[in-house]
């Protein structure tokens, strides 16, 4: 019997990778077609959206990245951005957030300048929402004839202790202020206190300068970037300990670190201390807790939610004691917002937003006010405050 053999034709390898390099780029197409419709659909959406804190397209912000100032201790003067992690921000002629004004104080006025970091500026509120705000418009209210106030924001993201003994030795002379608040959050003690370069010399690397110029220029990566980044804390695979601008060494159990923290704390606590009083100028401290601290369901909450442990200890507001212990010792008023934020609690103190679920470090809307009014009534009881009293609706809030 004959065998017949059966004969296959087989594709030639160069239509083998034709046909394969012909998928590959029908699919790269698919993509960037789904990409681009999705882009503009998102900008579509925004442009009805254009006044709403949830327009796409107003998410993206380049306000906070430090190659927008001049240096690591600044803000370009009349910079902006409309929406800085959802609200609007504007910078003013002297590269402080808020309205324009004067260098020279005005006649009349009594000048106030908040110094601190993004809790001062307003991390994730509008401009009139901030506490700074509140206290002005409360002073306003009860000042007496012929008395104007003044408040002017210095708050800088990302900032510590170094930024504000630098600001209030060469930026707050000029301005003349009649009172220095210096706003402290637990994450300003800081075993690594050292002074910070005056320009900025480090170079982003091509990763994060391709992450910035997406973020500023793709509603859609904005988008997805925001909801990974919730979920990639929620999963524990980021950590929100290893984000700048959320130190929990305070809160901590007691380690060498947090003593060397401390000690340096103390020194540029004295350093400015000292400064204000050979200029003349009033001086206060408020300290602002972390939401951990007000409750141990808020505790509870942040382990399960964002997979962050502390013990009790938290509870006792030790850190505050620190800072209160270097002003009794140096001469300067500190006001806790512990008790206040704790009695008031009901959840709604801290900011909460698409990045970060829940924020322990930044006051949302309600804890500015609560901030506000607590530093009003604080700054006249501790005679601050030149000519006036507290309103009667700040009487009634802080009894």
């Amino acid at each position: 019997m004959t065998t017949i053999p059966i004969i296959r034709h087989t594709a030639p390898l160069s239509s083998r990778r034709r046909e394969v390099i012909l998928s590959a780029v029908l699919v790269l197409f698919g993509l960037v077609v789904a990409l681009a419709c999705g882009e503009i659909g998102l900008r579509l959406i925004s442009l009805f959206q254009k006044d709403s804190d949830q327009s796409l397209a107003l998410r993206r912000s380049w306000f906070d990245d430090r190659s927008f100032r001049r240096s690591a201790w600044s803000f370009i003067p009349h910079g902006k951005s409309e929406a800085y992690v959802g609200v609007p921000v504007f910078i003013n002629n002297l590269g402080l957030r808020g309205s324009d004004t004067t260098a020279a104080k005005p006649p009349g006025v009594f000048r106030i300048i908040g110094v601190g970091d993004s809790i001062t500026f307003g991390y994730g509120v509008r401009y009139e929402d901030t506490f700074l705000q509140v206290l002005e418009r409360n002073l306003k209210a009860s000042a007496s004839k012929g008395m104007r106030y003044e408040v002017l924001n210095a708050g800088i993201p990302a900032t510590g202790l170094e930024y504000y003994t630098n600001f209030v030795e060469t930026k707050a002379p000029p301005l003349q202020p009649d009172l220095i608040v210096m706003c402290m959050a637990l994450n300003d003690i800081d075993p690594e206190l050292a002074p910070e370069p005056t320009e900025v010399a480090a170079r982003p690397g091509v990763f994060r300068e391709l992450n910035g110029f997406a973020l500023m220029h793709s509603d859609l990566y904005s988008a997805v970037y925001v909801q990974s980044k919730s979920l990639l804390y929620r999963f524990d695979v980021l950590h929100l300990e290893d984000n700048d601008g959320f130190g929990f060494l305070a809160i901590e159990p007691p380690s060498p670190a947090q003593t060397k923290a401390r000690e340096a704390v103390g020194r540029y606590l004295k350093r400015i201390s000292d400064f204000t009083r050979a200029h003349n100028i009033r001086f206060r401290v408020v300290l602002f807790p972390v939401e951990p601290q007000l409750s141990r369901q808020a505790l509870q909450m942040y382990a399960r939610q964002l997979h962050l442990y502390f013990s009790d200890d938290v509870m006792s507001g030790q850190p505050q004691g620190w800072i209160k212990q270097f002003g009794a010792d140096d001469g300067f008023q500190v006001l806790d917002l512990l008790p206040a934020m704790r009695q008031a609690d009901h959840g709604q103190l801290f900011l909460r937003n698409r990045s970060i679920t829940f924020d322990p470090v930044h006051p949302s809307s309600a804890g500015h006010r609560l901030a506000g009014d607590e530093i009003t009534r604080f700054l006249n009881e501790t005679g601050a405050i030149a000519s006036t009293e507290p309103t009667e609706s700040v009487k009634r809030r802080n009894p």
